[in-house]
């Protein structure tokens, strides 16, 4: 587990989603507390995470065309300068199977749509110390 100061407005998140409203209400949700970039394909989200350092990546599993979220977090794991940095699986999916599949895969968290600001920050809370 990372140990970054959840309270203190510096979090720096990498937001991946295909769906702008879906960014956008994250953004929202996160103002006060981090600064977020967003990356609305897999390939955006790799090159965001090669470029800049991040606390924490919230990654859809379904982008849409191209890579899926677990696509994504596979490169990421294997390059650039966010190897370890906590994952979150923010998706619909939402049975058991998925989430163990998705912790299998590496992720470190989930999320499931829709959520509530509180749901989100307790999501970000169980993997940012």
């Amino acid at each position: 587990m990372q140990t970054v100061s959840f309270t203190e407005n510096h979090l720096r998140i990498l937001i991946v989603d295909d769906n702008e409203i879906n960014c956008d209400l994250l953004v929202y949700h996160l103002r006060e507390m981090a600064s977020s970039d967003i990356a609305n394909s897999g390939e955006a989200a790799i090159a965001k995470a090669r470029q800049n350092r991040y606390d924490l990546i919230l990654l859809d599993i379904s982008l849409g065309i191209g890579m899926n979220g677990v696509e994504v977090l596979n490169e990421m794991k294997v390059h650039g300068s966010n190897k370890n940095t906590p994952v979150i699986a923010v998706t619909g999916s939402v049975t058991e199977s998925d989430q163990k599949e998705f912790l299998t895969a590496g992720f470190n968290g989930f999320l499931s749509k829709p959520f509530s600001k509180q749901e989100l920050m307790d999501a970000i809370k169980s993997v940012i110390a």
